[in-house]
């Protein structure tokens, strides 16, 4: 049964009749608790439940509601050890419970008081602002976080951090959360920057508000991520000599260090498979220094992964390798640049969508990863772990690899600047006036000579994807053949176009 009542031992009307001797006198207090230790008795239910252990069976326990065990809101027998009871409905505020047993004689201590808040309007925790740039220097910076409304109780905020790998060293945060006391609407946390002249001249730190305490009233708004960026003043800015970029996710820049071809290799955007080669998933958006202890000539980036090479000429890749296109004989991805065919000195590389191919000092082509279409041109649609050897017998000095799914080709000029194509070619995309693949280097329809070549895949809302690869002649001409739409959603074939290549400028 449930009451409000005194416990005056005279009032014989509610008391319970004995079911055991009296006994001299009950000493221990029961121990009450809330049921849901993950909310800390902060809630937003106005009928939490109560927990009361360290009973007698047989005894009778009463629970008490904001008074020091003189008035119960709750009479009932024990039957067991523990017993849980919902409180009548609460106010908005602060709540204490208590609780005592007897024995029909004697009562036990009124227990301690649990305290109970009950909170019914949410808050909301933002950071002051989302970007800064502070100068790098040994020193302290603060990290501020305001909350609304405020609240008659203790809130604690939790977050993360995230830095480039340069950066990691460059601040120090005492702990991962902030506490905003009671009553107040805003707290900070002082942190610490350290300088490293051996890291990026740029670093960044990145936190991220991620939840808090207690998580059932609070909220993470909108201003929740603050990035800083740790300038060095005396830094001079990149100036590249060689930029690559995929599906312009994720960019790749070598610049002038050693000279107009040679220098340090920087890498900046998506990472979601490593592809920035710092050992990491993390995202930037800034340049990172990529292997720091080599200097590169060379770098080239697929959808998912990248390959570089040094100016000794080894050959590093990293990033992903679900179809082998790192060429370390393994399908793991690898968040660091990887040394690849190591017995071999290169002096270009080419990544696709999912495979890659390089040129070797000596002007022979490789290439390895997917191979659905034939694109590595091994003439064979296997897929190649490692770096196979393709048209042997003809020197290479420069290629094109397709960057988009299901539209696999690969073109490469040779030694003697003609231009050879193979694989997928369902666009007319390698020249040969059919739209037949090709497993091995075809030459295309075209008696002019080569200095440069490239494709690509661009799609369009309306008309579909159009894939075209185009060359620079050694006479100053830019042809281009594959797909290519009149404006009424057509696709005028390679081969229909071959009889016009004077006019139109196709091979």
């Amino acid at each position: 049964m449930q009451a409000s009542i005194s416990d005056n031992k005279q009032d014989s009307t509610i008391s319970p009749t004995p079911l055991t001797p009296a006994l001299p006198v009950l000493p221990n207090s029961p121990v009450v608790l809330m049921t849901s230790p993950t909310i800390q008795n902060i809630g937003v239910t106005s009928t939490p439940t109560v927990h009361v252990s360290g009973l007698t069976v047989g005894n009778v326990l009463r629970l008490y509601l904001d008074n020091s065990c003189s008035t119960a809101f709750y009479l009932s027998f024990v039957t067991n050890p523990s017993m849980d009871v919902t409180s009548p409905t609460l106010t908005p505020g602060q709540h204490s419970f208590f609780a005592k047993q007897d024995d029909g004689n004697s009562f036990s201590n009124c227990s301690d008081p649990i305290n109970y808040i009950y909170d019914s309007i949410p808050f909301s925790v933002n950071l002051t602002h989302t970007t800064e740039t502070i100068n790098k220097t040994n020193g302290t910076n603060q990290l501020v976080v305001n909350m609304s409304p405020t609240k008659p109780y203790d809130v604690t905020v939790y977050f993360n951090t995230l830095g480039t790998t340069a950066s990691e060293s460059l601040y120090l945060f005492p702990d991962n959360k902030i506490t905003i006391p009671a009553g107040q609407s805003s707290s900070s946390l002082t942190y610490q920057t350290f300088v490293d002249s051996s890291l990026n001249p740029d670093a960044q730190i990145q936190v991220n508000l991620t939840s808090t305490f207690p998580l059932f009233a609070g909220q993470v708004g909108s201003t929740s991520t603050l990035r800083t960026t740790l300038h060095d003043s005396n830094y001079t800015a990149l100036v590249p000599t060689q930029i690559s970029s995929n599906t312009a996710t994720v960019l790749c820049a070598i610049d002038s260090a050693v000279s107009n071809q040679i220098g340090t290799l920087r890498c900046w955007g998506s990472n979601d498979y490593g592809q920035l080669g710092q050992g990491n998933l993390a995202l930037s958006d800034i340049p990172l220094v990529v292997d720091p202890a080599n200097y590169y000539q060379d770098v080239s980036i697929g959808i998912y992964h990248a390959c570089g090479v040094t100016q000794s000429g080894v050959l590093k890749c990293w990033g992903g390798n679900a179809n082998g296109q790192l060429g370390d004989g393994t399908t793991t991805d690898k968040l660091s640049p990887t040394v690849i065919d190591s017995s071999t000195s290169y002096s270009k590389i080419f990544c696709g969508d999912y495979y890659t191919c390089g040129i070797t000092t000596s002007g022979a082509l490789k290439c390895w990863g997917n191979n659905y279409y034939g694109q590595l041109g091994d003439g064979t649609t296997a897929q190649r772990l490692t770096p196979v050897s393709i048209d042997t017998g003809v020197n290479y000095f420069s290629a094109a690899l397709s960057i988009g799914a299901g539209y696999s080709y690969t073109c490469g000029i040779t030694a003697t600047h003609l231009v050879k194509c193979w694989g997928n070619n369902g666009d007319g995309q390698l020249g040969d006036g059919t739209t037949i693949n090709r497993l091995t280097p075809t030459l295309i329809n075209d008696s002019s000579l080569y200095n440069e070549i490239t494709s690509g895949v661009k799609n369009d809302p309306n008309l579909g994807n159009n894939i075209t690869t185009c060359g620079l002649t050694q006479s100053g001409n830019i042809k281009c053949w594959g797909s290519e739409y009149d404006g009424s959603g057509e696709d005028r074939n390679f081969k229909a176009r071959i009889d016009q290549s004077q006019q139109l400028g196709f091979p």
